[in-house]
């Protein structure tokens, strides 16, 4: 892991973007998807409690997932963050959780991500236009293979999604180092996601199959034991 002061930055540039609307609060549920933005942290949670802003679930074979507040090294000290730590090892399961009372089409969202463990994945990151945990969209940040990759899940089925002006080239390759703190952000503008990371944009993707207002939140892939920490979500601009 860096240093803390590297991580007090990761976290604090997680908010920059979207400071001036962190303190807006949801004003009923039925008026979520026109939320300007919405912020979640774990530092009053117990550990070992569900994150209860978020309904999690799964896709993909292996029961449930496991999503648990938990304690972790971060920001020069122990910090709760979020944990997915069930390992069923099958690349085509996806444990998620998507934050209640959010919806929303073109989007910004942000969270800090830290690759723990897996023998077939450690990969985690973001997922938007969720329509059921059957149908949406994930970004996943892998440091087993490193590399980060956008797939489109349908019916349950999830498909690498080719890198735009790449020819058939499906992940971006990147170092990823276990035990680290990163910054991920995708930036979702009608059929174009833009895929940063460290505040450095590294690639995006373009595609229009799921163009409707969804859920957001996380995933993780296979048996990858990933944590979490400062998600922010707010409309794209």
């Amino acid at each position: 892991m860096r240093g803390a002061s590297a991580v007090r930055r990761r976290r604090a540039r997680a908010f920059r973007p979207l400071a001036l609307a962190v303190g807006a609060a949801l004003l009923a549920a039925g008026m979520a998807g026109a939320q300007s933005s919405h912020s979640v942290t774990f530092d009053f949670l117990k550990p070992g409690s569900a994150p209860g802003a978020f309904d999690c679930g799964v896709t993909g074979p292996g029961g449930a997932g496991r999503w648990v507040v938990t304690q972790a090294m971060a920001e020069g000290g122990i910090r709760r963050v979020l944990a997915q730590t069930s390992q069923v090892p099958d690349l085509g399961r996806m444990p998620h959780c998507l934050l209640k009372n959010y919806a929303g089409a073109d989007v910004e969202i942000v969270v800090l991500i830290r690759p723990v463990s897996g023998d077939r994945a450690q990969a985690g990151g973001l997922v938007w236009r969720a329509l059921d945990k059957q149908n949406y969209y994930a970004l996943m940040l892998d440091a087993k293979n490193d590399q980060a990759a956008v797939y489109r899940v349908e019916r349950g089925r999830p498909a690498p999604l080719p890198i735009a002006g790449e020819d058939r080239k499906y992940a971006h390759r990147i170092r990823i180092e276990r035990d680290r703190w990163y910054q991920l952000r995708v930036r979702v503008t009608g059929a174009r996601f833009e895929i940063f990371l460290d505040n450095a944009k590294r690639f995006e993707v373009q595609d229009g199959a799921l163009r409707g207002a969804g859920a957001v939140g996380l995933a993780t892939l296979a048996d990858s034991v990933v944590q979490f920490d400062a998600f922010n979500v707010a409309r794209a601009r």
